[in-house]
């Protein structure tokens, strides 16, 4: 089930260099993987889906029955009663390359998260508009999913979900737009913080390293034997960067405590007048 690619594909995880679009689909591929090794018969935590996805919908006029039939066992596999679907989308904005950003769709708070690392108000109708033409196929394709399995409960009505817009930190380099998106897919096995995860150069490495330690990949010991020799490195910035993160909140926090205790500091200066 895996999706195949090559040492120049990996290429685009240099720093500073567009993801290219193969990387993301065989993280998906990966994660997937994971999902179904994890599954202890109560369904699939995530549902990880391929990049081409928006451009068999949006370009190809793909229907649900079909895409049932091409990705059932890479990535719909035991999906139909997941509690998250990660969908990366992307943007072609001409001669600045693609933009990739990230929707992830919560079944249990029957909600659309689109988690954008360089939001633009000239883009935003477009990437929005994008984001609601998938939650109309995938609604469709979860009906579909449900029918297949025979499933007795009802399918989700994604097309009735609340979008929303979370607060995300913003891309450090211009091309970090896909490193990102392979950070919230990680990510998202486990957590619904979409800040406190660190991207730099360091979570390439961390992705490549992911990508080949597949038992396939006869070189693979000598790979992770290197990158061992960074580890220490990567763990001094992931933690320089997770204190900054708590540093941010409390600071959050504590200006809310002093915009609700404005009032009763205005109304007693009243009374002293």
């Amino acid at each position: 089930m895996m999706k195949s690619y090559t040492r120049h594909t990996l290429w685009s995880l240099c720093p500073e260099s567009n993801v290219d679009a193969d990387v993301i689909t065989a993280l998906a591929c990966h994660l997937t993987l994971d999902e179904v090794k994890r599954d202890t018969g109560r369904g699939r935590g995530v549902c990880f889906l391929p990049t081409e996805l928006q451009d068999m919908v949006v370009n190809y006029g793909m229907t649900s029955a079909k895409a049932l039939e091409l990705y059932d066992t890479k990535f719909l596999s035991k999906a139909h009663n997941c509690r998250k679907v990660c969908l990366p989308m992307k943007d072609m904005m001409n001669d600045e390359g693609i933009h990739w950003y990230l929707a992830i769709i919560l079944m249990d708070q029957k909600q659309v998260h689109i988690l954008d690392s360089c939001p633009s108000k000239e883009r935003q109708t477009i990437r929005t508009n994008a984001v609601h033409t998938m939650i109309e196929f995938l609604n469709d394709l979860f009906d579909a999913l449900h029918k297949d399995v025979q499933s007795t409960c009802a399918p989700p009505q994604i097309k009735e979900f609340t979008l929303t817009t979370p607060e995300v930190p913003t891309q450090r380099h211009k091309n970090d737009s896909g490193i990102w998106v392979c950070v919230w897919m990680m990510g998202s096995t486990w957590d619904d913080d979409y800040y406190i995860w660190p991207c730099n150069h360091l979570r390439r490495m961390q992705v490549a390293l992911y990508l080949v330690k597949e038992p396939t990949n006869y070189i693979r010991h000598k790979v992770l034997k290197k990158a061992n020799q960074n580890a220490p490195r990567f763990e001094a910035q992931t933690l320089e960067y997770k204190i900054a993160s708590q540093e941010r909140k409390a600071g959050s926090q504590k200006r809310l405590i002093q915009e609700s205790s404005f009032p009763e500091e205005a109304n007693s200066g009243l009374k002293d007048i």
